[in-house]
């Protein structure tokens, strides 16, 4: 599934770094997943302040009051009934447009300061309920209301987002995990073993952080995928790992090195999952604790 997340930003009252544009791009390909949509999409963000969705508001819908966040689906759909009728939406240039989402970042840090969470967490709240707008679901009675909150939980405890107090199991979404895994394995540096991997890291905020291996005619310089994607991660400014998928071109499932192992405990923990996969996309989730039971301790 390819989708295409168009942001633009027209507000300079709150500072949008790369990280918080990966959280959101990544919040619309996890809805997409969960509900099984596999057609190529595209849907827009627009962030704004609170005096522009006032305005937008007011010409779209009447009313003359700021909000938090607003959707305008290119197709007008009944609860669910857009996950049917994919085939009738016109499609250009093979790209299924969803519509467009406005969020107030404004709005969006105040909610995140009064409900004590994180401003990365509340944009993903915010944008998986522009996504699930888009696709046909609504809250207009409290049964609908519930079928929407549990479907953004659900998806936000995938992404590592999952609040606290909420009831659902924390499910963790493998398969976007390990499908990205399999595409950046192409972009491997293997011209002396021919042993392509890739690997994809989910961190605590979020955010998704692929690498590959790159080998080195001295064998001892090479790194391997593993490491490339945590190191990648880290130098974003991530310290917690949640997650990380492993695959290879062989037909046999792959796991990581001892040293990889050790690397993954450093951001991450004895319940960190190690998703190893193989090129067909079939995978084994174990802790980390299972592969590395005897682990260096980091020092308090």
């Amino acid at each position: 599934m390819i989708v295409e997340v168009l942001i633009q930003n027209i507000q300079d009252k709150i500072d949008i770094t790369k990280n918080i544009e990966n959280i959101m791009e990544n919040a619309v390909e996890f809805c997409l997943v969960h509900e099984k949509i596999e057609k190529p999409s595209e849907v827009s963000i627009l962030l704004v302040d609170d005096e522009k969705i006032r305005e937008i508001n007011n010409e779209q819908r009447g009313i003359d009051s700021s909000t938090d966040v607003l959707s305008f689906p290119i197709v007008e759909m009944e609860d669910g009934e857009i996950k049917s009728n994919l085939g009738d939406i016109d499609m250009e240039e093979n790209i299924m447009l969803l519509g467009d989402i406005v969020i107030s970042l404004e709005t969006a840090y105040k909610q995140a300061n009064e409900y004590g969470h994180s401003f990365e967490r509340e944009l993903a709240f915010l944008t998986t309920h522009g996504v699930f707008h888009l696709l046909g679901y609504d809250h207009e009675d409290k049964e609908s209301e519930k079928n929407m909150l549990n479907k953004q939980e659900v998806v936000l405890g995938k992404m590592g987002l999952k609040r606290q107090d909420y009831e659902e199991d924390e499910i963790l979404d493998c398969e976007i995990l390990v499908r990205k895994a399999i595409e950046e394995k192409e972009k491997a540096y293997a011209p002396y073993s021919g042993f392509k991997v890739g690997a994809a890291v989910l961190t605590e905020t979020g955010n998704i952080y692929t690498g590959v291996n790159i080998e080195n005619v001295s064998f001892s310089a090479t790194n391997c995928a593993e490491r490339t994607a945590v190191f990648k991660a880290i130098s974003n400014g991530e310290r917690k790992i949640r997650a990380i998928a492993i695959s290879s071109d062989s037909e046999e499932i792959v796991f990581p090195c001892g040293i990889c192992r050790q690397v993954i405990l450093e951001f991450g923990n004895k319940n960190t999952k190690i998703i190893c996969s193989n090129n067909n996309g079939d995978y084994k989730v174990y802790n980390l604790e299972e592969l590395l039971p005897y682990a260096f301790k980091k020092i308090n």
